[in-house]
């Protein structure tokens, strides 16, 4: 298809992006945002090629005119890669609600290898994020961190509407959880119910705190641990912060 009619489709379409949903790779996203696709009746541009792909990575919309035009007829995007970006989206577009989503790190990591080893081609490029020069684990660990913090210090300068979710309190709680952070109704995502094939496949790689835990040597969970456990303390206050919209518990999560 020609540029200029991507031009001319992202002129006629254009729709104000409404929530971005993002945070690193393997924690959830997925599920939050098919809940509020599906709740808000809302269409959703689920991990773009050109975000993961491209060398602008998610700010490829801003040279791209298909790229935009993608973007501009979707009310909800999903996109991982997205965590190290925030402020520049925010500036792009600043009514939209952006919800990061976390998870404990040593189920994160063993969800990257999980995916790895059952073909899934995705993680491959999660790794170049993870690695560069320091190998997985202190590539994991740095980006993790690094990422996380950075939009933590943004979330308490800048005056727009962040919400963090903690995926395991996601898999536990569910409608309730998500009903109270977002405030958005729960009319129509049925975790329990046999849905859409889709909602069935989130389903189907949910199984809550501690999933494939196990598979790591506790040598490197205790790793893991000492190095993150911080800064996923941090998030946790975060989460409390923003559902109880209480500014005095914000010097708590500063990192």
């Amino acid at each position: 298809m020609h540029d200029w009619l991507y031009v001319v489709l992202r002129t006629w379409y254009k729709i104000q992006m409404r929530y971005l949903v993002t945070g690193v790779h393997r924690s959830g996203t997925s599920l939050v945002a098919h809940w509020l696709a599906s709740n808000l009746d809302a269409s959703l541009l689920d991990d773009p090629n050109w975000a993961i792909m491209s060398s602008e990575g998610p700010l490829h919309y801003r040279f791209n005119n298909r790229a935009r035009a993608s973007l501009d007829m979707h009310e909800i995007v999903k996109c991982p890669r997205a965590i190290g970006f925030v402020r520049e989206l925010i500036s792009d577009f600043p009514d939209a609600v952006v919800v990061i989503v976390f998870r404990w790190p040593p189920d994160v990591l063993c969800s990257i290898i999980e995916a790895i080893q059952t073909g899934n081609r995705k993680p491959v490029t999660m790794l170049d994020l993870h690695m560069r020069n320091s190998g997985l684990l202190d590539g994991f660990c740095a980006y993790y961190h690094g990422v996380y913090s950075d939009v933590l210090q943004f979330a308490i300068e800048a005056d727009c509407n962040i919400h963090f979710l903690k995926y395991e309190e996601v898999t536990l709680q569910k409608n309730t959880y998500l009903q109270a952070a977002l405030g958005v109704q729960a009319r129509k995502f049925d975790f329990g119910a046999q849905r859409s094939p889709i909602e069935n496949n989130i389903r189907g790689r949910i199984s809550g705190p501690g999933r494939a835990v196990a598979e790591l040597d506790p040598r490197i969970v205790g790793y893991l641990r000492r190095r993150l456990d911080p800064i996923y303390r941090k998030l946790i206050m975060a989460t409390q912060a923003t559902m109880s919209a209480n500014v005095d518990d914000q010097a708590k999560w500063t990192p």
